[in-house]
């Protein structure tokens, strides 16, 4: 629950800054954003999609060297929840 809200936060935070101020670098926050997509419950889950969704908005795609915000990484984010909901129904 605590994750979940703080994805969700941080997301909020992402969208109502200046886009010229870096709130969070995509190449650092690339660790954190893998371990939040093999969580299992469906909340964390969406919300931490929905954080990758905008933090490639943000700072588009394949800026940074880690290449967290391709759409080959969102994809594959996407394909980890849709396999979680399947499993779970």
């Amino acid at each position: 629950m605590v994750k979940k809200r703080a994805a969700l936060a941080l997301l909020r935070l992402i969208r109502k800054t200046p886009p010229e101020h870096n709130v969070v670098a995509a190449d650092t926050f690339s660790l954190v954003i893998n371990s939040l997509l093999d969580e299992q419950d469906l909340g964390l889950l969406l919300s931490s999609t929905t954080l990758l969704q905008g933090i490639c908005a943000r700072n588009g795609p394949g800026v940074h060297a880690s290449n967290v915000c391709t759409r080959t990484a969102f994809v594959q984010g996407c394909m980890r929840v849709h396999a979680h909901v399947i499993m779970c129904a």
